[in-house]
């Protein structure tokens, strides 16, 4: 165990902490094969203590069940005046299609569908078209049209669904909140729905086999629990259940196996219960595999993996796809580190069809575990594809789409014979979707999605010249670089650098919008986040004081009607990436009922997250590399969504070096002009238009502190 920056760890340390680290994994897969015989019996398991159920209405629905309102949840006739706010607001956007395939004549050209309600009919006319006398294709229509209430398409809808659907691999650039998750999750739905239509056809004889075993193995656990006496009791938490628990003899045989492997007692084991060296079949790689149950493999084999940086997108995106595949029979199961991985287990036990997962989790357990088998991938989905390729984690994304998992390799592109829909895998198709797409992530993106033959790599589809093959189809919703929405008003303040004048910056701002219920404030940094956190709180405690004071006059002259300042406009939370899992979660779920006003967050926060009725979003640090602003597009993009509009409020610091924003003054004026927005004199006649002074150093305003 390496510690960057610090001497080693104690060898008895290390010891201890590799020990606990082997029990715990030895723990996790006793505790998997467990809960995959308790799915297979249906007796114990997740599900008994009410988890991995299938979904109720009012899980995944539950503006269905809420009043109407005009502009609520519900909206006019069900939420009607928001579909057709986010269908409008993207009318006019100008989109772009490369289509190689087409263009060469190795495919037929795929028509867009219209806009309007004519839209959602031709989308649900296509996927009866891809499975045709399917049930659980007209439930995923019903979804898509009654559940959902789509109104209207939105353009990267409407031009990547059916590219998806005739089999390209799909790159898509646009702006946040136009829809994208949808984009790629109702193709890659329809095409398992097709599969299943076909290996249903063909699968009679094994279906019925597989019935007879899963109907043994019940009468088995029947008797089981009935020699138990009490089967209603409870099997005390996750990993091994307790003897006379909800029983199955395979719960019980596996926790006895589990018990001999940390057995003190056994021969030749040593502190932890593990063998010696020199015992090389007690050694750990050994213990697992005996914990595996000989010719099985996993029931995790999904069709559909979705990779996302961050474990809030993989909740958000685990819900959309919940949705789409309700009543469809279609599971879903999330992935991602953070913590304890024994809840993704009991997903991953039920077999699910779509995985939504961080790579990191992933890798580990379709790599390094045998949790996940991802042979049978038809559809791999990168989102904000741009952050994953180019923020650190293009390492395990460029493992996962090479095969080093078992991802299948890509389709070629030009089939010589139509597509077969069986068990054998017949290549993976990719999409890759984010708000925007750099110049270098586009070349790196389409290198990995090459057709398989062609180039260098695990499956010959890594080209070092993309003009060797054809590329994918390219769907540009806006400006292909960085889709800033036109719908936002952008303003800019002029600030000095130190943070304690920001803070008087933002203090004032949140006091000239006393009636925003909503604001998202961007810092640079995990510690300023902590401290702006800490100053408006500060703030709120002071108003609280100023507002029991009014409260508490008794001379009328002195207490001016409604001159009270507002004890929760300050009210504030905090997220960042040193946040632990359940603290990010309860941030984002007080800020999104409302039980606090401003969240301030790192750029953690900046990236696929559908926050509700964001009004406001403020800068309170501005990016100070013209690389990293993408990063702005994607801040302003938390406000103005589903075609709502939305202000952001940016703390410009001129100049170059240490925490001046001129690197992206160009990049900046570009976008407020293209997006239409007021520019101030004092930014348009600033130095920064020139560039940085001769030399590289910089100026900055004069000032103190951070």
């Amino acid at each position: 165990m390496k510690r960057s920056g610090k001497r080693p760890l104690p060898p008895h340390v290390l010891e201890a902490v590799e020990a606990k680290a082997a029990a715990r994994r030895l723990d996790e897969r006793a505790f998997f094969w467990a809960e995959v015989r308790a799915a297979e019996a249906g007796v114990g398991g997740a599900r008994s203590h009410g988890r991995c159920l299938p979904d109720a209405l009012e899980d995944v629905f539950p503006e269905l069940l809420q009043p109407r309102d005009e502009d609520g949840p519900a909206g006019d006739d069900g939420g009607l005046n928001a579909m057709r706010r986010l269908a409008e607001a993207y009318d006019d956007v100008p989109v772009t299609v490369d289509d190689p395939l087409a263009a060469t004549g190795s495919a037929d050209p795929v028509t867009p569908l219209p806009a309007g309600p004519e839209g959602v009919a031709a989308l649900a006319a296509s996927l009866r078209r891809v499975a045709s006398n399917n049930a659980a294709t007209d439930e995923l229509a019903e979804n898509v049209r009654e559940r959902c209430r789509f109104m209207s398409l939105t353009p990267v809808q409407r031009h990547a669904v059916p590219l998806a659907l005739a089999g390209r691999d799909v790159i898509a650039s646009a702006a946040t909140g136009s829809g994208k998750t949808a984009a790629y999750l109702i193709p890659a739905l329809a095409t398992m729905l097709a599969d299943d239509e076909d290996d249903t056809a063909g699968n009679e004889d094994e279906d019925e086999a597989l019935q007879a075993l899963q109907t043994l193995r019940q009468d088995e656990a029947g008797e089981a629990e009935a020699e138990a006496g009490d089967a209603s009791s409870s099997a005390g938490g996750y990993g091994r259940r307790r003897k006379g628990g909800a029983a199955t003899p395979e719960l019980d045989d596996l926790g006895d196996i589990f018990d001999d492997l940390l057995d003190d007692d056994d021969d030749g084991a040593e502190a932890g219960g593990f063998a010696s060296d020199g015992d090389a079949s007690g050694s750990l790689e050994d213990r697992l595999d005996a914990l595996n149950p000989p010719g099985e493999s996993t029931p995790a084999r999904p069709r559909c993996v979705v990779l996302v940086p961050t474990r809030e997108l993989a909740h958000q995106v685990t819900l959309q796809a919940r949705r789409l595949c309700f009543a469809t029979g279609l599971k879903v199961a999330t992935l991602h580190g953070g913590q304890s991985v024994k809840p993704q287990l009991e997903q991953l036990a039920q077999g699910p069809d779509v995985v939504v997962a961080t790579p990191g989790r992933l890798l580990t357990c379709a790599k390094d575990e045998p949790y996940l088998d991802m042979s049978r991938v038809r559809t791999l989905v990168v989102d904000e594809a741009d952050q994953m390729l180019d923020m650190g984690f293009e390492p395990q994304v460029r493992e996962i789409l090479i095969g080093g998992c078992g991802t299948p390799p890509p389709r070629s592109p030009v089939r010589s014979r139509p597509v077969t829909r069986s068990k054998e895998n017949d290549g993976r198709q990719s999409l890759l979707f984010s708000a925007t797409f750099p110049p270098n992530v586009q070349a790196l993106a389409a290198r990995l999605v090459m057709a398989p033959g062609l180039g260098s790599g695990w499956y010959g589809n890594v080209v070092s010249d993309s003009s060797q093959s054809p590329t994918p189809a390219k769907v540009a919703v806006g400006k292909i670089g960085g889709a800033a929405a036109s719908n936002i008003t952008q303003r800019l303040l002029l600030s000095d650098h130190p943070r304690e004048r920001k803070m008087e910056s933002l203090i004032a701002v949140l006091r000239s919008r006393p009636l925003e219920r909503r604001t998202l404030v961007f810092v640079a940094a995990k510690t300023d986040a902590k401290w702006v956190r800490a100053g408006l709180q500060l703030a709120a405690e002071a108003d609280e004081r100023a507002a029991r004071r009014s409260a508490n006059a008794s001379d009328s002259d002195t207490a001016v009607a409604g001159s009270a300042p507002d004890p929760t406009l300050f009210s504030a939370d905090e997220l960042h990436g040193d946040c632990t899992q359940g603290a990010r979660t309860r941030a984002l779920d007080a800020f999104s009922t409302g039980a606090v006003r401003v969240l301030v967050a790192t750029d953690v926060a900046s990236r696929g997250l559908d926050l509700p009725d964001v009004g406001h979003v403020v800068n309170f640090d501005l990016p100070t590399d013209s690389r990293d602003f993408d990063a702005y597009v994607h801040r302003i993009g938390r406000t103005a969504r589903a075609g709502k509009g939305g202000t952001s409020t940016s703390f410009y610091v001129p100049g170059f070096g240490g925490r001046g924003n001129g690197p992206i003054w160009r990049a900046m004026m570009e976008t407020m002009t293209e997006t239409g927005q007021a520019i101030p004199e004092w930014f348009a006649g600033l130095p920064d238009a020139n560039g940085p002074p001769p030399g590289g150093r910089g100026y900055m305003r004069v000032g103190r502190g951070r």
